[in-house]
């Protein structure tokens, strides 16, 4: 890794990052970027996107983390969100539209969790390229339809705008407008999940509908029309704390549109 301004030309055309120098003492740090795209397999007639136990000391060049502080502990990444904020954990793909994500996840003292997809060819005029975020809580599970919503390029102006004067005036509440627009792409369901213990779930993406199952049986799911995005090249976790995550198999259903 080379610190200071470094031009990922590969995966991020004429963007740059500033990265700082990684600690020798964390050896799962790298930059907040993937600097490879995952090759895709074939198994049992599967394209198979990702696939990753954990079994080795370290992440591979396919992962991207803004977290100094993930390390790999007997086969599982413990990935952590920093004191500083920084929680996030990225994997690049070959590009597909529909998907099923495989993963095995347990809280440690953690809140929460989001897991989302992106389209780092939008990422210009769709806020970062995100397409849409799971938030698994310990009591509830949250499904946001971003492209449709708060990152569509229509309204993403006005949600900053928003947030700079509630935060000027100490307001509590979006204006009625950008309520309406995420009540319109948002859908909660509860849920009692347990720190310290090991979960499976499976995220299934089919078109316009997310499923999400957890322990083999279905925990919700939503439809949303930004679901149906023809082309994701990405999946990424943002930590609310530290999640235990093992066992990811990333299969998909199609290629891209």
């Amino acid at each position: 890794m080379i610190c200071g301004k470094t031009n990922f030309l590969s995966l991020l055309a004429s963007f740059t990052v500033v990265a700082p120098c990684a600690p020798a003492a964390d050896p799962a740090w790298k930059s907040p970027f993937p600097s490879d795209t995952v090759p895709a397999v074939t198994e049992d007639g599967q394209r198979v996107l990702h696939r990753d136990d954990f079994s080795t000391d370290t992440l591979g060049n396919y992962w991207g983390t803004s977290s100094k502080t993930a390390t790999i502990t007997e086969g599982s990444l413990k990935a952590t969100r920093d004191p500083d904020g920084n929680g996030k954990y990225k994997v690049a793909v070959e590009p597909f539209k529909n998907a099923e994500f495989n993963f095995r996840f347990r809280f440690h003292d953690a809140p929460h969790f989001w897991f989302g997809t992106d389209d780092l060819t939008i990422k210009d005029t769709v806020h970062g390229g995100h397409l849409f975020n799971c938030i698994v809580a310990t009591d509830s599970l949250t499904f946001t339809d971003s492209l449709s919503g708060k990152y569509n390029p229509q309204h993403y102006p006005k949600f900053l705008k928003a947030k700079k004067d509630k935060q000027a005036k100490k307001n509590k509440a979006y204006p009625p407008e950008l309520l309406a627009i995420e009540k319109a792409t948002t859908k909660t369901v509860p849920l009692t999940l347990e720190q310290n213990r090991w979960y499976e779930i499976k995220i299934l993406l089919q078109d316009d509908t997310i499923t999400v199952f957890l322990d083999g049986g279905k925990a919700g799911s939503y439809t949303s029309p930004g679901f149906a995005h023809p082309r994701k090249d990405m999946y990424r976790f943002i930590m609310g704390g530290t999640v235990e995550i093992d066992d990811i198999l990333v299969r998909a259903l199609d290629t891209a549109e």
